[in-house]
């Protein structure tokens, strides 16, 4: 009897961690977006779709992508790492609020497994508020998968890096030639220069740059 028992809590804990290992990796299995904020309009904003972990082989995908068209503007797509030898890879834009995304391929198949960036999309910030951007309507490789949602967020207060001088968030560099008095600045994301400017030149050197607010 106590045998018995013994195999039948066995199997009972085998099924429910079956039963959580399962629902562990269909959550895992999803084509997300990630988030974005600004805190003026007409700033640019890229936001990602990436897959994650994908349950089988791809070929083929697409879906769309709604969002509201008062608060973001589509500009452009890049296509990911995952979809750069496809056959074909596009999005179009059928109506106000909605991108099309999709594409196939004989070659570079997106195998099960796969984690990566699929695309890039370039949007403008044209009204203040917030917005959701939602994954619908998945059809070919894609039609199963679960899907995320990104979140665009208008804020008019920032905590502000001490060094950011263009408002984007990101620390920049000021420039001061003692020479000639030149001020420049980079406008920097990261490591990598975005932009540069001259700022002013001053041509007393008793001036120095001593704090920025």
């Amino acid at each position: 009897m106590r045998r018995r028992r013994g195999r039948i809590a066995r199997s009972l804990v085998a099924a429910v961690v079956g039963i959580m290992c399962g629902i562990t990796a269909a959550l895992s299995h999803t084509v997300d977006l990630d988030d974005q904020t600004a805190n003026a309009v007409n700033q640019m904003r890229t936001f990602t779709v990436a897959i994650t972990n994908a349950p089988d082989a791809a070929n083929a995908l697409g879906f769309d992508i709604t969002f509201d068209p008062v608060i973001l503007r589509f500009d452009s797509f890049t296509g990911g790492p995952l979809v750069q030898n496809w056959d074909f890879f596009s999005t179009t834009s059928p109506a106000a609020g909605r991108i099309r995304v999709g594409g196939f391929t004989t070659k570079d198949v997106i195998t099960a497994g796969t984690s990566g960036h699929l695309v890039l999309l370039n949007f403008t910030v044209v009204g203040t508020g917030n917005t959701m951007l939602t994954i619908v309507n998945p059809v070919d490789g894609v039609a199963t998968w679960t899907l995320g949602t990104g979140q665009f967020t208008f804020t008019t207060s920032v905590v502000r890096n001490r060094n950011d001088l263009d408002g984007d968030g990101k620390a920049d560099i000021l420039w001061r030639h003692t020479d000639i008095g030149i001020l420049a600045l980079w406008r920097m994301d990261g490591g990598t220069l975005v932009a540069n400017s001259v700022l002013a030149t001053v041509d007393d050197q008793r001036w120095q740059v001593q704090e920025i607010r």
